[in-house]
This record gives structure tokens, C-alpha cells and sequence, in this order.
């Protein structure tokens, strides 16, 4: 039996279409895999400072740099906030109110569920006596006040991207 030249037409279309849309499938499964990666890459750093001024200019380098920044203005509030969202890098200014940033630290190390993170120790005291004080505690950089912000976002970029101390 003939068949009519539509059903061939549909026949030919079906066979033709179907690798396209085969093919249009796997991008947009590409498209969605890319978008879920650039979302978790997105890094999260907590900046802990009682001064604003400081967690101010930082944030805005460091979210134009596409980091998601969380502040505290306080050592009690930084640890609830590291026990909450396990963030990806922390800014730890040393002298806070209440919890100074080495209690901080302290609480930090002395959690299992934090003790691997990264952290900064941001200090106007000189650094040879901070670092004596840190020798024990894991910090990957001492940051002396008054700081390059440029120079802060690069050892930020350089410690998540895993470049040794």
C-alpha cells in the first residue's frame, strides 16, 4: 500500500527533528549543569570587625570580587553566624568587645564542624607578637591594619583557590 506523500513528510520530519531535539535537550541540561556550578562556586567569607567602616570598604571589594560577604560586629555573634552557614573564609579582626577575635579563634578550632576553616587575623598590633600568639591556631594569614584592600582580596582569592600560607 502507497503511502501519501504527508505521512512521508511527517515520517521524514519526525526522523530529522529528532536528533535536534535530542541535541537541544543535552544543552539545556549543559545550560542547567554550568548554572549549578556557578552557583556553588559562588564563596562565602564573614567579616568580623567592630569597626563598620572597615566591614564596609572590605564588603564592597569582596562582592565585587563575587563573594558573598556576611558581617558581625561582635566575637559572640561571629560564632553563631561560623556555626550557622560554615562559611568558606573568615576576616577575624583581633580586638572585638566581649570575645576578642584569638576567643574566637579559639572557639573556632575547638569545633569539629569548624575547625578546618580558613581564616584571616586582621591586627593594628605588630605582627611578630601576633603571630606568637597564633603559632598554634591555624591561621592562614596575619593582616596588619592599615591595610592594602587589594592585597586582602588577592590572599582571599589565592587561600580559596587552595595556594599554600
Amino acid at each position: 500500500m502507497a503511502r501519501s506523500t504527508r505521512e512521508l513528510s511527517d515520517e521524514h520530519y519526525s526522523l530529522t527533528n529528532e536528533p535536534k531535539i535530542l541535541i537541544q535537550q543535552h544543552l539545556n541540561h549543559l545550560h542547567v549543569c554550568e548554572l549549578k556550578k556557578k552557583v556553588r562556586k559562588v564563596k562565602t567569607i564573614l567579616l568580623v570587625d567592630d569597626e563598620s567602616d572597615v566591614r564596609s570598604f572590605l564588603r564592597l571589594r569582596l562582592e565585587r570580587g563575587g563573594y558573598r560577604v556576611l558581617e558581625s560586629e561582635s566575637g559572640t555573634h561571629a560564632l553563631q553566624i561560623v556555626q550557622q552557614t560554615h562559611p568558606d573564609l573568615i576576616v577575624l579582626d583581633w580586638k572585638l568587645p566581649g570575645l576578642t577575635g584569638i576567643d574566637v579563634l579559639r572557639g573556632i578550632r575547638g569545633n569539629s564542624f569548624t575547625a578546618d576553616l580558613i581564616v584571616f587575623m586582621v591586627t593594628g598590633m605588630d605582627e611578630a607578637e601576633v603571630r606568637q600568639e597564633l603559632q598554634d591556631l591555624d591561621v592562614f594569614a596575619v593582616i596588619e591594619k592599615p591595610f592594602d584592600p587589594g592585597f586582602v582580596l588577592r590572599k582571599i582569592d589565592d587561600a580559596l583557590r587552595g595556594s599554600p600560607h
